[in-house]
């Protein structure tokens, strides 16, 4: 979520004393196969920490890019070579040899109103999966389908159950119909959008859309006008991630620190100097305490209003420093992606 995903998380509870329970994976890269695997590494002296990689789980990539969960908390991480859904204990791989992916990196992940789960991805457009649909579990939508472009860096769903996509060629929006259709629509820059290359997209209580670019600052979408916020800055850089907490603020992840953006409008931005473990944010995402946490190429910080903690390899169960991705589950659980596998983390224990 990457970028300000508000899906949830559900995680596995660990038991200390049995480090070999196993788990069922099926990986369907092979349709119906079925392994046992060893159960998800407990770090030893860290049980609030677990790792989860390709040698321990189904993952099927270590390179995870994106973290999304269902309401129905089944989780699914975006990887480099394909996506993995884990329900309950079951463990499931689609990729393009097993589903109608047109590519396996990938980008976003987010659920519709309707249940479907939108998988974006780098050069493939998007995909829905639904096994509701009529017309069958996966749809695939690119340019030829509306969509402004077929790299897909967020995806976001306002409270009507509109998707917005944020892409290389500026945001589509799918406005939902009966039996699981719909329309797109296109907005440029002749519509408003500070960019055409929008990096971060999140919504918020209000239904305004927010993005980030990679020069051009924020833009809001008021659900008629666009406008452009500049970052409280020299030179604008680039927008990465975008998560809201629950008083409507925005929290913009960039590669030059953290801000957050008030519903009055006021900034306010964080460096290594007020405690951020590092200028360079790949993601933002809050867990169930209002707490945000940035993901960045040196570690993970966590700011809960006033005080600053870090978490890296060297003091921490954390896989890897650097950390791609985030979110949190209802059991208060967090979820971290990075190019070596999965942390789950809970201060109190995992549940």
């Amino acid at each position: 979520m990457a970028a300000g995903d508000t899906l949830v998380f559900i995680g596995l509870r660990v038991l200390n004393r049995i480090r070999t329970a196993r788990i069922l994976v099926c990986c369907f890269l092979v349709a119906g196969a079925c392994k046992d695997v060893p159960s998800p590494t407990v770090e030893p002296g860290n049980p609030e920490w677990r790792a989860y990689t390709r040698q321990n789980s189904g993952l099927v990539s270590d390179s995870v890019n994106t973290i999304g969960v269902t309401i129905q908390n089944e989780k699914w991480f975006g990887t480099e070579l394909g996506l993995s859904r884990l329900n309950a204990q079951t463990w499931t791989t689609y990729t393009t040899s097993n589903s109608n992916l047109r590519t396996n990196r990938i980008t976003a992940i987010a659920q519709g109103r309707d249940g479907s789960v939108w998988v974006g991805t780098a050069g493939g457009g998007l995909a829905r999966y639904n096994t509701a649909d009529p017309g069958g579990p996966w749809q695939t939508y690119g340019r030829a389908e509306g969509v402004p472009d077929e790299f897909i860096h967020g995806i976001a769903v306002n409270q009507f159950g509109d998707v917005f996509v944020a892409t290389n060629g500026g945001v589509g929006r799918f406005t939902p119909a009966s039996n699981y259709t719909g329309t797109w629509q296109t907005y440029t820059t002749n519509d408003g959008l500070p960019a055409s290359i929008i990096t971060a997209i999140a919504a918020d209580s209000r239904n305004d859309i927010w993005v980030g670019t990679i020069s051009s600052g924020a833009g809001r979408f008021d659900g008629s006008v666009w406008s452009t916020l500049l970052l409280p800055v020299g030179f604008q850089v680039r927008i990465t991630s975008i998560a809201v907490d629950a008083n409507n603020a925005k929290w913009f992840g960039t590669w030059d620190g953290a801000y957050r953006l008030t519903t009055a409008l006021q900034w306010a931005s964080f460096s290594q100097v007020d405690g951020l473990v590092d200028r360079h944010v790949n993601t933002a995402a809050l867990d169930l305490q209002g707490n945000v946490w940035f993901g960045t190429d040196r570690g993970l910080s966590k700011f809960d209003g006033s005080r600053w903690t870090s978490f890296m390899t060297s003091n921490s169960g954390l896989i890897s420093d650097l950390v791609n991705s985030a979110n949190c589950d209802v059991r208060g659980n967090m979820w971290f992606g990075s190019q070596t596998g999965i942390s789950q983390f809970n201060e109190h224990g995992i549940r």
